[in-house]
């Protein structure tokens, strides 16, 4: 089986000296475990544009007009089937991106939505509900922020 990889996005802000990500629960999962929104690559496509497809998406909104925004993190091996690529983009302001605005396709084959709940995580919350090997991501945004 060819290893697939997946490209995702995660918005962060800081409020009252706390940084916070936007982050999704992924839908049928009946764990307390949150994610980036992200999909994966198809062909022809360039990383940046599968994650703001892929933010479309699962949240229902548009910022491809942030494209330029976008800092890339980097690249990690979340399985021997699947590599990930997060972006960062920092949002001035919480309300630009409003969870309880937020809707997702539904996930393939499934009655259920790819994300069924949406929320802004601190740090410490998202690091021990996410991916193990999604926290690098999340701990490079706090260095790019000075935490």
């Amino acid at each position: 089986m060819a290893k697939t990889i997946s490209c995702g996005i995660i918005p962060y802000t800081v409020k009252n000296g706390t940084a916070y990500f936007f982050v999704g629960h992924p839908g049928g999962n009946k764990k307390d475990y949150w994610s980036m929104l992200k999909g994966q690559l198809e062909d022809g496509e360039v990383y940046h544009d599968v994650a703001l497809r892929e933010f479309k998406e699962e949240s229902g909104i548009d910022l491809s007009r942030y494209k330029n925004n976008m800092v890339l993190l980097g690249q990690v091996n979340q399985s021997k089937y699947k590599d990930v690529i997060a972006y960062a983009l920092y949002v001035h302001d919480m309300n630009m991106i409003n969870p309880s605005m937020c809707k997702s396709n539904l996930a393939d084959n499934c009655p259920w939505p790819e994300i069924d709940k949406y929320d802004w995580k601190t740090y410490d919350e998202i690091v021990s509900k996410t991916h193990e090997t999604h926290k690098c991501f999340y701990d490079k945004i706090m260095k790019f922020i000075n935490y």
